[in-house]
């Protein structure tokens, strides 16, 4: 009888790896292990607080700048599950992507389960599952999930606007410098 092995390569780690872990003993060793390479500092390096709050902070930017840009583009990554993002934030398989020619925002995928126009919502929701793995594993770190989620919809909004802005012509320099009131009211008005 013939069998064939399917083995993935890579030097990232994935959510989904933080959720097999979750509740194990292995689990504090290995997010502190994550902590470090995703943050670039020394394997021996001790996790502090500080460090762990620096991670998730930049897991929220990164996060949230992927979701602005899918929402710009009319992106849709149709498998958003913990085994397709890295721990840094950054999506793979894109074998399930598609490019829409407007925003379609009750457009199912995933089997019917989400729908386009929350996509940002969802992309978000992998910050909600590692906090409720860092508990579930007994990690000490106290990070408020409302206030993790409150980052990323800054962050989400700023870019977002940015990025709609500057396809208007405006340079990064002209968005600063334009009334903090006029951002919000073009971006209430282009949602």
């Amino acid at each position: 009888s013939k069998a064939a092995i399917t083995v993935r390569v890579g030097t990232q780690t994935r959510i989904g790896h933080l959720r097999y872990f979750e509740g194990k003993p292995e689990f504090e060793k290995i997010f502190d292990y994550v902590i470090r390479r995703d943050l670039g500092l020394p394997l021996d390096k001790p996790v502090t607080p500080d460090l762990v709050e620096a991670y998730m902070q930049k897991l929220a930017e990164n996060l949230a700048n992927q979701a602005a840009s899918y929402t710009d583009l009319n992106f849709l990554h149709g498998s958003l599950t913990a085994g397709n993002q890295t721990t840094k934030g950054i999506p793979i398989d894109f074998g399930t992507f598609s490019v829409f020619d407007a925003l379609h925002g009750n457009h199912n995928y995933l089997y019917e389960q989400l729908y386009l126009g929350n996509q940002a919502k969802n992309i978000s929701d992998y910050l909600i599952k590692v906090l409720r793995y860092l508990k579930k594993s007994n990690y000490p770190a106290d990070i408020s999930e409302q206030e993790t989620t409150k980052k990323f919809n800054a962050i989400y909004r700023k870019k977002l606007n940015s990025l709609r802005l500057n396809r208007l012509g405006l340079s990064e320099e002209e968005i600063k410098k334009l009334p903090q009131e006029l951002k919000q009211a073009f971006f209430s008005s282009t949602q």
